[in-house]
């Protein structure tokens, strides 16, 4: 078993001991504590969460300043995931909110805390069954993560792994894309990391004009993808949402021909 799935296994084991069976039976606090890591908010310079730990228990501090219960909600399991899978790092472990949000950039402790942190709080057959009764689109994320409490990025996230539509998420900034990770059935070669966004984009939007369109908008295919077959006439939708406090944006984008 890799150390990913690892992550996954061990909080599926937490979710069967608290025998969760709805989004509203998630409390994070108390399911910390059970673990023997015990949450308090306070100003952390520098940091969203803060881990120090002992051989047997451990204190989560968390940014107080942090304004969305479901980001905090979401640095909580993160640093419980620290805390259960990683027993050899530093016994100081400071996250910081731009280390959280770059998801798959940093080392492997962070990717494995965030996938521990997402089966906690979005349990994979839940999640798939509330994402089932609605349409694709950034206002389906945003409800999906009002129903789990979650942050919208790692609910995004959450939806392009285990929603019913083959999609990909992208997050830009400065007009380069930062990052995407795309559904397991989505089979098209997306455009490479880095690599500067399309003028023609929905991100691109906010980046010349502060603004993203409120609804999804139809892009040719070259907009986002890299590769195509030649004999598919391919139709894709983005649909975008600003994140100001990173100078970023968000973009859902699923194929709506082919």
């Amino acid at each position: 078993m890799s150390s990913y799935q690892r992550a996954i296994s061990k909080a599926k084991d937490i979710l069967k001991e608290f025998d969760i069976t709805s989004p509203q039976h998630i409390e994070i606090d108390a399911i910390a504590a059970s673990c023997g890591a015990y949450v308090h908010e306070k100003k952390i310079a520098g940091s969203s969460a803060r881990l120090v730990r002992g051989k047997s228990e451990a204190f989560i501090t968390i940014n107080e300043d942090i304004e969305y219960s479901g980001q905090k909600r979401f640095s909580i399991a993160h640093e419980l995931g620290h805390f259960l899978l990683h027993e050899s790092i530093n016994q100081l472990k400071n996250c910081s909110e731009e280390m959280m949000y770059q998801w798959y950039r940093t080392s492997r402790y962070e990717p494995e805390a965030n996938a521990f942190a997402s089966e906690l709080l979005m349990p994979s057959h839940l999640f798939s069954d509330y994402s089932r009764q609605y349409p694709i689109g950034i206002d389906t994320i945003k409800e999906l993560a009002s129903i789990f409490n979650t942050s919208l990025t790692a609910t995004a996230i959450r939806y392009v792994e285990h929603g019913p539509f083959p999609c990909f998420i992208v997050l830009s900034r400065a007009r380069q894309i930062v990052w995407f990770t795309k559904s397991h059935d989505f089979r098209f070669r997306i455009i490479s990391p880095e690599a500067t966004i399309h003028n023609a984009s929905c991100a691109n939007d906010y980046f010349t004009s502060g603004i993203v369109p409120e609804s999804p908008e139809d892009l040719n295919c070259d907009v986002w993808l890299e590769e195509w077959p030649d004999n598919m006439n391919i139709t894709l939708s983005e649909h975008a949402i600003p994140l100001p406090k990173f100078d970023s944006v968000l973009s859902l984008i699923w194929v709506t021909n082919s």
